[in-house]
């Protein structure tokens, strides 16, 4: 299954929910992408199926990771969750079968049982605050510091890039919907999306 050279599609190329062999898949609005610590599966956001998909790379067959596929925030075994429209999901760096998912208006924490509430909540919004009491408001690409301590996402309908110290699980992040270069907080964005690292990032 795994190829160096050419073109592998992953599903059949209609909307809607199946799992089973990479050509019989049914996906619906697929968005964010990462691979699995060993390099072994790709785990995809699928939008409006409300899961995130699993890819095995050597054999293509695709199941569901995580979601019940019911829309809501409801946090608890894997397959039991509830995930409102996923859009981004990222490795934890240490950490085998782990996983962040950004949902619209909350992150939460896969540990490869069970799914947990890290930051956000029911309502879309700006406030800093620690794990449920932190607004967010379509939080876009997820992007994990290599010690596991500090997550940094885009917040896009904040316009803002914000983190979430993982240890306390407090989030921080000027909100302004300008392009304005800066220090820090004097820094504007409009509709910021994709974060990535440039190799020293720690």
């Amino acid at each position: 299954m795994r190829l160096v050279l050419g073109v592998t599609t992953f599903g059949c190329g209609e909307s809607g929910y199946s799992d089973g062999p990479h050509s019989e898949a049914k996906f619906d609005a697929p968005a964010g992408l990462c691979l699995s610590l060993d390099g072994e599966s790709l785990l995809c956001a699928d939008q409006n199926n409300h899961r995130i998909r699993r890819i095995d790379l050597n054999d293509g067959l695709v199941s569901t990771f995580i979601g019940s596929g019911v829309r809501d925030l409801k946090n608890g075994a894997r397959l039991q969750t509830g995930l409102y429209r996923p859009y981004s999901v990222s490795a934890h760096p240490l950490k085998a079968n782990c996983y962040f998912v950004a949902d619209h208006t909350s992150i939460r924490y896969c540990d490869g049982e069970a799914v947990s509430l890290i930051a956000g909540g029911q309502k879309w919004g700006y406030a800093d605050g620690v794990g449920g009491d932190a607004m967010l408001w379509f939080e876009n690409s997820l992007l994990c510091t290599s010690d596991g301590q500090t997550l940094y996402f885009s917040d896009t309908l904040n316009h803002r890039l914000r983190c979430v110290d993982l240890k306390t699980q407090a989030v921080c992040g000027n909100g302004q919907n300008e392009c304005q270069n800066g220090v820090g907080l004097n820094a504007s964005f409009d509709d910021p999306s994709h974060t990535r690292a440039n190799g020293q990032f720690n």
